[in-house]
Order: C-alpha cells, then structure tokens, then sequence
C-alpha cells in the first residue's frame, strides 16, 4: 500500500507530464504536419499509456503504477486508466461540453432539429447495415454483429466540438448542424445497444420505450426553460456580483444538470452540452466563457489523453485485418450517409462533405459503448481492442479531413 502523500504526488506527475507531453506534441503536430491539437493529444496517451511507456518501471518507479487499491488503480479491467485521472478525464469532457453548448444558439438549434433528425437518421442506417452485414457473414454471430454496426454509428460530440471550436466554426451553418446531429446519433446508438442487450439480459421493451420517453421528456423540458425563461435564469446567475461566487455557483449547478442527465441514463454529455444550451441566452455568455476557458485548457485535455490511453495496440496487432477492414467500412459508410443526407437537405457539397467527416469521429461515445458491450458479455477483450482501433482511428483522421475541406 503506497502512502497517501505518494500516491496524491504520483499523480500530480502524471498529469504534469500528460500536460506538458501533450503540449509539445500539439505545437509539433501544428508546426510541421498541421494536426488538430486533439489528435496531437490522443496520440500522447497512446504513447505514454498503460500499455506502452507508461508501463515501464524505471528505478521502481512508474508512470502508470499496477496497484489494486487506492485512487492510482485502474477503474476496471478493461478501463485500465488510474481512477483519479480518469475523473479529471471525465472533468474535462463535461466542460469542454458546457463550452459548446454555451457557444451555441439555442434558438438554432432548434430550428436545426428537423433537418438533424434526419441526418442522424442518414447517418446512422447506412454504417449501420454496412458494419452489421459484414460481421454476421464473416462471424454468424447476430449479437456481435449487432454490435460493431451500432458502434460504427456512434459519433463524438465532444472531439468532434473541439475541432469546430478550435477553428472557430460552431456556428456556421454545417458547425451547428453536426452538433445536434451527433446529440440525436448519441440518443439512437445507445438506444440500440439497449436493444442489443436485451437479447443477453432481461431488458425488455418496455425499459426501451421507457428509456427513450426520458430522453425526449429530458430534452423537451431544457428547451422549454432556455427559450420560455430567458429572463429568470438571467436573474438567477446574476444575482452574484462577486465574478468568483458567479463561476462557482454555474459550476455547481453544471453538475447538479449532468447528474440528473446520468440518473435518467443519458450520458454526461448531453446533460453538459444541454444546460450549456441553457445559459446560451444570456446576455454576457462571454463572460462565463472566459471563466471557464482556464478549466477548459486544463481539464480537456486530460480527456483526450485518457482516450489514447485505452489503445492496446498489442491486441489490435493480433487481428489487425478485421480491424482495419472495419475501420474501411466505417470511414465509407459514415461520410457517405452524412454527406448524401445533408445534400439531399440542400446542404452545399462543402457543407455536406464537412457534416459527413463531423460525423465521422465516433471517439468517446464508442468507448462507452464499448465498455457497456463488455460488461453484458456481448464482446471479449479482443473484439473491444478493435472497436478502440476504428474509434482512434476516426477520431484522428476526423479532424485531418476536415482541417482539409475547410482549406479548400
């Protein structure tokens, strides 16, 4: 048992070096190969993850420490990040989240839901097919093939917003849209996995249209009170003039929106991004931004390394062609059912191109996905290192293709 002092220091180091590290492979990426930072971020904890160098004991010493008590400890068998980095992971996403939403006009997105809807829908039937079809012929395996065609419809909201933010195009028109779209994408790729478990569980019907009644309950009622009660909410932030009492306030009332979004089975990111939606109104959003423009530096990044922390490329190697066929498969079929959704929408071929390769990230979302899989039983080890290969690598090259578009 490591002393507390040790363990808390430990920890420190790690995020230091995961900060700096990361740091000085974004200013690299940016400088010599044009990558988003997010993907100069992921590659950093690929590299200094569990399963790579931070494994390495030097002088007894190691990044990632092989403990089973105490807050360095993985979460689980499968999440093998230490926990405390992973609730700052989990810190960062949830801010990065509000940011987007804050950044966004509520009023547009709705406005924008009709036409998301039915990207979402687009986008999510065609990988969907494609992904099921390929792996029920090659395995006959109906729960695994069920399975990799729901996690190739997953798209990530959150790697996807930082891209968008870091070039300053949440809101265009093509930015806003594939915000929504990946909301609904979330709502229906969870939605499925329910259905998928229920085959291995005694998830029934009911639960389902329960589950999917909250969803729509939830998301009726945050954009009733940020249209209908614009002048209350003002009231209520404001009524701290101290700046600091003003930030904490919001950020608790931040958390208390996500739990609630987490007890109705919804994910931290749509609880995030929805009462972002809600402040959206204010008048000095700006100034909340700035706030949380600090957190957001250190705590997203956080994030994004703990994504590429979860690669196991020693397993991937091991069925390295199913992965990159599936891979294939989802790079085709995403862009493809985006793109030719949003042009049949009159989306210019820019515009459609560009909500086609928003959508193409699956990222985090995947990774929860991944992780309820593993718990039912539906994937083994294997399969979910190779679900973690297509996520990274659509995360990466997400960001790549749409810095490209945006150039052209």
């Amino acid at each position: 048992m490591m002393n507390i002092s040790l363990e808390i220091l430990h920890f420190m180091i790690l995020v230091s070096i995961s900060l700096l590290v990361a740091r000085i492979f974004s200013s690299l990426g940016k400088r010599y190969f044009n990558l988003p930072e997010v993907v100069s971020e992921i590659i950093t904890g690929i590299i200094i993850g569990p399963y790579a160098l931070g494994s390495i004991s030097i002088m007894g010493f190691a990044l990632i420490p092989r403990i089973n008590n105490g807050f360095l400890a993985p979460v689980s068998d499968v999440i093998t990040i230490p926990q405390a980095f992973y609730i700052f992971a989990q810190i960062g996403i949830i801010i990065l989240l509000f940011q987007v939403g804050l950044n966004t006009s509520i009023e547009t997105f709705v406005n924008s839901m009709k036409t998301s809807l039915s990207i979402a829908l687009g986008e999510s039937m065609i990988p969907f097919f494609a992904g099921f079809t390929f792996v029920y012929f090659y395995t006959s395996n109906i729960p695994l093939a069920l399975f990799i065609g729901v996690v190739i419809t997953s798209s990530s909201t959150g790697i996807t917003a930082r891209v968008l933010y870091d070039m300053g195009k949440l809101n265009y028109r093509e930015g806003i849209a594939i915000m929504s779209t990946t909301v609904l994408v979330d709502v229906i790729s969870i939605t499925l996995l329910a259905l998928i478990t229920s085959l291995n569980t005694n998830i029934n019907d009911q639960s389902i249209m329960f589950m999917l009644i909250k969803a729509i309950i939830f998301w009726a009622i945050t954009l009733f009170i940020g249209l209908k009660f614009k002048k209350y909410i003002k009231n209520i932030i404001y009524m701290f003039r101290d700046g600091l009492t003003k930030f904490s306030f919001i950020l608790l009332l931040l958390f208390i929106f996500v739990t609630v979004s987490i007890s109705l089975d919804l994910t931290i990111i749509v609880g995030s991004y929805a009462f972002g939606l809600i402040l959206s109104t204010l008048e000095k959003k700006n100034d909340i931004m700035q706030n949380f423009e600090a957190l957001q530096n250190f705590f997203t990044p956080i994030f994004f390394v703990s994504v590429g922390m979860l690669v196991n490329i020693r397993l991937i190697s091991n069925d390295i062609l199913i992965s990159i066929i599936i891979f294939t498969i989802a790079v085709i079929s995403k862009i493809f059912g985006g793109s030719i959704t949003a042009r049949m929408l009159r989306y210019s071929w820019k515009e459609s191109l560009i909500i086609g390769a928003g959508l193409l990230s699956m990222g985090e979302i995947a990774l929860i996905l991944s992780n309820n899989a593993i718990l039912y039983g539906i994937i083994n080890n294997q399969i979910y290192s190779s679900t973690i290969f297509v996520a990274i690598g659509t995360t990466i090259l997400s960001p790549i293709i749409l810095t490209l578009i945006y150039k052209k």
